[in-house]
Parts: C-alpha cells; structure tokens; sequence
C-alpha cells in the first residue's frame, strides 16, 4: 500500500535516523538523511508482513514496514495511537553488532575442535 493508503503519519525517530547514515549513507549528516528518509517515505510501500529477507531473521516483529528496495523501517503504533513511528533502520545483508558477534562466535565454535591444544590453553588460562 502506499502512503497515502495507509491514512496515517509517520514520526522518523533519531535512532533510525542513526541507523541509516550507518547503513546506507555513511558520512551523511543527520538533518539531510532524516530529509531523505522524509522523502524516501513518500515512494516505499508499506507492508503488513516484514519482506521475506527480513521476516526470517527479525528478532522483533512491527504492525507496518515501510519498504524502500534493500531498506525496511519498521513503524510502530505512536503514543497518540493514530501515527506512526519508524524506529530503526533495517537493510538487506546488514548485521546488528550482537548478531554479528553471536555468529561470529558460533563459527569460531565450528573450527575449534574440542581438545585441541589451543581450547586446552584456552581452559587452562582461565583457571
């Protein structure tokens, strides 16, 4: 649906503004990619269902996602109940730090076979 069709405003908190300089316009500044997400708003198609990308990794879910290609806001119902507030900003292909760290450390726990000399080190050390 489009926005128009969704009837409903739509807040861009800082968080999501942070998130996208991060994740999609590195060195932006924030007033212009709060602009850009302003107007990239204007052209996404909002969703009930998270894309199929996303919905298989989200660890949260939202009532609406406003899809822009490779870029997904999730929104949240507002305090007012009427609007809606984009929270974060959500990329294909891109890894939150504790995801990043959580797959990291399960492929280090793949290549270490247990008892080899460096996990026997590993134990001793810590003792």
């Amino acid at each position: 649906m489009t926005r128009r069709e969704l009837g409903a405003d739509v807040a861009i908190l800082e968080h999501a503004v942070r998130r996208y300089i991060e994740r999609v316009r590195p060195g932006s500044e924030p007033v212009r990619a709060q602009a850009e997400l302003t107007r990239l708003l204007d052209v996404a198609d909002f969703a009930l269902e998270a894309p199929e990308w996303l919905a298989s990794r989200a660890r949260q879910t939202a009532p609406v996602y406003a899809v822009i290609a490779d870029v997904v806001l999730p929104l949240q119902v507002g305090r007012d109940h009427d609007s809606l507030v984009a929270v974060t900003c959500l990329t294909r292909g891109t890894l939150s730090e504790p995801a990043r760290e959580r797959r990291n450390a399960a492929r280090l726990r793949r290549r270490t076979p247990h008892g080899s000399a460096s996990t026997r080190r590993l134990t001793t050390e810590t003792r």
